[in-house]
């Protein structure tokens, strides 16, 4: 399926709105026990040691000017490899727990991913080939990233990871890279942002959605890599409307994200999107738009926006049953915006939106149940004002 299962939990004819439950794992596994590592093994407390040696009797004046000794970049990134492989992988959410609460851990993969030359400040071994160099610093900020992405599924770091200053600085920075280079390093911090924002029944994380989307520099970082065009950026795309769905659910962002033209923007565009491989990211545009819809002061607005009018027209209109998922959230858009009293007259006397919530209500194909479903409820709330009666 196009979006993972999910269940609403409402009661008849009430607005519908969901947060986007889509946690992102990463591919890497750890190694088998019975098998030879890949990479070999640098326990990061004797990394330390070894980087800055100490001798007890000789007191703290014996090298005060020294500067850390320069470790080769593959004994960094197989130190970060052997973490991503304690923490991915089913069962490991004790080891996600304990990696992060290890502050010399904590600290060595956030400088890792953080800002700069992609390294913090790494005393590295450098070669005279600039080229090989710029590639090894990005794969190891890259592995950095994915721990990040896989910690921030832990629903117990998820509030600490966001509260801690560098950690944050590094995320939302890496999500905004622009070198296709850097591509992957997007990805992975944008794949963090959805771990950061997933909700659960035992999680409520509405601290994380209205201080993510309050933070200047993260919104932004979202809206661009919403307008990515490339089909080599699909992903960062999708990830970030993805991101952009789960802050739509705290109802203190419903009318602040709605009011803000970059992303109101962003939204309708990518819901309007017509390649088939883009299908999951006009989904996500019309899932973000169905939560945003349930708020009182959006439902006038977005009806009377043109543009976003004739996005969920188009889409509620869409046949091929791979366009199924963003037809039912086009339509539950519509249901949503009819609970507003003030639309109903002019939805029902709008020529395309009646048609093609009739057209939805008459859907015979048990697959369709939703979007019939979505279709009936639409109806039904129009059919309450007296003036469409009459």
């Amino acid at each position: 399926p196009l979006f993972p299962s999910h269940s609403r939990h409402r009661r008849p004819f009430e607005p519908i709105e969901l947060n986007h439950q889509y946690l992102y794992h990463t591919d890497v596994t750890a190694q088998p026990t019975n098998q030879q590592p890949k990479f070999p093994s640098h326990p990061f407390q004797q990394v330390q040691t070894d980087r800055w040696p100490t001798d007890p009797s000789a007191g703290a004046v014996d090298r005060p000017e020294q500067a850390p000794v320069k470790m080769p970049v593959n004994a960094e990134l197989g130190q970060l490899r052997e973490v991503l492989g304690n923490v991915t992988g089913p069962g490991q959410s004790a080891a996600r727990r304990s990696t992060w609460l290890t502050e010399a851990t904590r600290d060595f993969v956030v400088t890792a991913a953080g800002r700069g030359n992609a390294v913090g400040g790494f005393g590295l071994e450098l070669s005279h080939d600039r080229k090989r160099d710029r590639k090894r610093r990005v794969k190891l900020r890259e592995t950095a990233l994915k721990v990040l992405a896989v910690l921030a599924t832990e629903a117990a770091n998820a509030v600490p990871m966001w509260d801690h200053p560098a950690t944050r600085e590094a995320i939302v920075h890496c999500s905004s890279l622009a070198a296709p280079a850097d591509r992957k390093c997007r990805e992975h911090a944008l794949g963090a942002l959805v771990n950061l924002t997933y909700k659960t029944d035992t999680h409520p994380n509405t601290q994380i959605l209205v201080s993510m989307w309050n933070d200047l520099t993260a919104r932004r970082a979202l809206v661009y890599s919403s307008f990515l065009a490339a089909s080599a950026d699909r992903e960062c795309r999708e990830r970030a409307l993805t991101v952009l769905t789960n802050l739509a659910y705290a109802n203190a962002n419903k009318e602040l994200m709605w009011k803000d033209d970059d992303a109101m923007q962003a939204l309708v565009h990518c819901s309007t999107l017509a390649e088939p491989g883009d299908r999951k990211c006009r989904g996500h545009a019309l899932q973000c738009l169905m939560n945003l819809a349930c708020a009182d002061a959006n439902a006038g607005p977005m009806w009377t926006h043109p543009a976003t009018r004739l996005a969920l027209v188009e889409s509620s209109a869409l046949a091929e049953p791979a366009d199924r998922v963003c037809r039912e959230y086009a339509l539950a858009v519509l249901a949503n915006l009819a609970f507003s009293e003030a639309n109903r007259l002019e939805m029902w006397q709008h020529l395309a939106t009646r048609q093609v919530l009739v057209d939805g209500s008459n859907l015979a194909e048990p697959a369709d149940r939703e979007c019939r479903e979505q279709a009936w409820f639409a109806l039904v709330k129009l059919v309450e004002d007296p003036q469409v009666i009459a």
